[in-house]
């Protein structure tokens, strides 16, 4: 069994999701998207996940709010229904160009981390503001450009020299910075009320819980069109030694950020909050 398959450790790729990019990275942003959210809105989460951003609209928007989760990814949603909310949420099986959703039924639309994936942004954005409400909140993030990630710019640094130069990189930075996102926002019409990049800290138990969640916890596109668990073939040895010369190297190159043991580095996203007029 190689390093990442012990990793793993039986665990299905939403579990690490879940339990791995949650915590680590995606919670302490998540944090922020309840101060949207009033009591007894009605709130819409795009591109939901497991339920991170969902399940704090649902508190914040309290039994006489409505909250409604949307994703594409079947595995995903699975996870979210199998938790218990505050309140009631609604989960849909759906992506954003085609939400089954009148204009004007939101007051909040969120959109956490999922802009980066939708297949044509400007329709995406346009059909956001089109289930807002009029003076609804649109609230959209993605993760800044992979130069400003410490974490994921070192990896991709040093992953070609350790592992090898066809593995693929994490789609998830991919998107563009933060003026592509405001101006898809003001392209579509919508008064932009906040553009600005957010840092934070985020927390790894070492260098190497780290590396393995980046490299065992992302997903790769197979031959079949399914989603593989890893960069890698995660069970191949070829890969073993690659890995610990690749924790070797960023245990280097990070120490200022190793405090006993522990890595904390800071992750950076570009947000937009605007309102639908």
């Amino acid at each position: 069994m190689t390093r990442l398959s012990d990793f793993v450790a039986n665990r299905s790729l939403e579990q690490i999701y879940d339990e791995g990019w949650g915590p680590a990275v995606l919670d302490p942003f998540a944090e922020d998207f309840k101060n949207y959210v009033s009591a007894g809105d009605v709130v819409l989460d795009v591109g939901c996940g497991t339920g991170i951003v969902t399940l704090l609209a649902a508190e914040a928007a309290g039994p006489e709010g409505q909250v409604v989760g949307i994703d594409p990814t079947g595995f995903l949603l699975d996870r979210a229904r199998s938790k218990t909310p505050a309140y009631p949420v609604k989960w849909i099986d759906t992506n954003v160009e085609d939400m089954p959703f009148d204009e004007n039924t939101f007051d909040v639309v969120l959109c956490h981390q999922t802009f980066q994936y939708v297949e044509d942004p400007a329709a995406g954005m346009a059909a956001m503001k089109h289930v807002a409400k009029q003076g609804g909140t649109i609230a959209v993030s993605v993760w800044s450009p992979v130069e400003m990630q410490i974490p994921v710019r070192d990896l991709e640094d040093l992953i070609a020299q350790h592992i090898s130069p066809e593995v693929s990189t994490l789609h998830a930075f991919s998107f563009g910075g933060l003026d592509k996102l405001s101006g898809l926002a003001s392209d579509a019409g919508l008064d932009v009320r906040f553009a600005g990049t957010v840092s934070k800290p985020t927390e790894y138990d070492s260098v190497g819980a780290c590396v393995e969640l980046m490299l065992a916890g992302a997903g790769r596109p197979l031959p079949d069109g399914s989603l593989g668990m890893g960069l890698f073939d995660l069970e191949d040895p070829a890969y073993e030694r690659g890995v610990e010369d690749l924790i070797a190297a960023l245990e280097i190159r990070w120490a200022d950020y190793t405090r006993n043991g522990r890595l904390i580095v800071p992750y950076f996203t570009d947000v937009v909050v605007a309102q639908k007029q």
